[in-house]
């Protein structure tokens, strides 16, 4: 079936922490095979913090509408339409697969913040690598609490189980489409199209394989800064929430 190139979004199901008035409102976007709810540290110290927090289920996963196509144009637009409550984002935080979406969503106009955290995002990849990950993140589907635990020692209890819980809630359709619908992409130049700054933050190479490298660094312009996340592997936001939330917090613009 050729679903042409129409972009039809899908309304994101969200999940709301801290008070409706305060002063700074931060998005938290998810990656492949998570959901909302996984942020759940990171938005509940942000939102002791001060700060209104709302994180979204990407199409076809956690609460959301599953969907044909699984484009970063689509998944752009979902971003576009999430409800700010009338108050704009000071941060937009974007993990994996979510901070590709993000890039895509920022550098095309259809969301827009005072500043961006990207945590490892997957903004250059190719095709040989995309069937890499449709192999590691299917297998990801039907992981136990037991198995993520022995792979995640850094990761809360109640992290490994959310985090299972999400992976099985997933299917091996969205991960193939979410991958093979947009090929090879490269969203590094895109990133420079972004009127804000932007702060990535990538694996640690000791730790882990980062999705993002010091070779991508190299290729930011002036509005992006990249720094290695000390001890911590693809999730930052899981083997180290305090970190995140010190990123979040340090990003959030003067008198917001």
């Amino acid at each position: 079936m050729d679903h042409g190139e129409r972009v039809v979004p899908v309304e994101l199901p969200v999940l709301r922490w801290g008070a409706r008035d305060a002063a700074a409102r931060v998005l938290l976007v998810h990656g492949l095979t998570s959901a909302a709810v996984v942020w759940w540290q990171v938005a509940d110290a942000l939102a002791r913090a001060g700060c209104r927090v709302t994180a979204v289920d990407l199409r076809g996963h956690g609460r959301a509408p599953g969907a044909v196509s699984y484009r970063l144009a689509e998944h752009a637009a979902d971003l576009g339409a999430v409800d700010d409550e009338g108050a704009g984002w000071d941060v937009v935080v974007g993990h994996s697969l979510g901070g590709a979406a993000v890039a895509e969503a920022a550098a095309s106009g259809l969301l827009t913040a005072r500043a961006y955290l990207l945590l490892d995002p997957v903004l250059r990849v190719s095709g040989p690598e995309i069937e890499r990950y449709v192999v590691a993140l299917t297998a990801e589907l039907t992981a136990t609490p037991a198995e993520i635990a022995a792979a995640q020692p850094r990761w809360h209890p109640e992290t490994v189980r959310l985090k299972a819980a999400a992976a099985a809630a997933c299917s091996p359709y969205v991960v193939e489409h979410c991958l093979r619908d947009n090929g090879p992409w490269d969203l590094v130049p895109a990133v420079a199209r972004i009127g804000a700054p932007v702060t990535v933050l990538g694996a640690d190479p000791a730790v882990e394989e980062p999705s993002f490298t010091a070779a991508h660094a190299a290729a930011l312009t002036g509005n992006a800064t990249f720094r290695v996340a000390p001890g911590c592997g693809h999730s930052p936001h899981r083997d180290d929430p305090d970190l995140v939330v010190a990123a979040v917090t340090s990003s959030i613009p003067a008198g917001a």
